[in-house]
């Protein structure tokens, strides 16, 4: 069996490792702040 990191942007699937490091920062970044907000998790801004 072999697993497949997928994402689907701008309605086109592809997969995690065909995405330049940028790409991937961006969406690691989205998905960590999606995930903190989850579980109530509320960004403070700072000056």
């Amino acid at each position: 069996m072999a697993y497949r990191n997928i994402a689907i942007i701008n309605g086109e699937e592809k997969e995690l490792k065909e995405l330049s490091e940028e790409e991937r920062k961006r969406l690691a970044e989205l998905w960590n702040r999606r995930a903190a907000e989850a579980v109530n998790y509320k960004e403070v801004e700072s000056a």
